[in-house]
């Protein structure tokens, strides 16, 4: 019964979306000369990792990879105890709930990177 009770919640809080808790992402340093520029290539080099610049100008480095404590229905089996970082985010942040893309570029892969890097000059 309690586990129906926190699925629940769940439920009504993400409308059964869990995209927020598919992907790990840390803010990087703006890249400022031609080892950053190699460095974020080889990041993208990698299965399951891209780079994102946010609306706020800011770098990040991205890993897809899901929450450990998301059930097979993809619903948080610890919410009433999850993280402050999952407690503190907003629903009006996510992707889901806005009509614009969530950051101002995305580069899923060094060619893609390469292509924006060529466009800057």
């Amino acid at each position: 019964m309690k586990n129906q009770k926190k699925s629940k919640k769940t439920e009504k809080l993400c409308g059964n979306c869990s995209d927020c808790c598919k992907y790990v992402a840390l803010e990087l340093d703006k890249p400022t000369d031609a080892d950053d520029f190699e460095n974020i290539i080889w990041y993208l080099h990698h299965k399951n990792v891209n780079v994102y610049i946010g609306w706020d100008n800011k770098w990040y480095l991205e890993f897809i990879t899901p929450c450990q404590q998301l059930n097979k229905s993809g619903l948080c089996k610890i919410y009433e105890k999850r993280p402050k970082m999952c407690r503190e985010y907003q629903q009006e942040d996510c992707t889901k709930y806005n009509d614009e893309p969530a950051e101002k570029f995305y580069f899923k892969s060094a060619d893609d990177f390469k292509k924006y890097i060529s466009n800057k000059k």
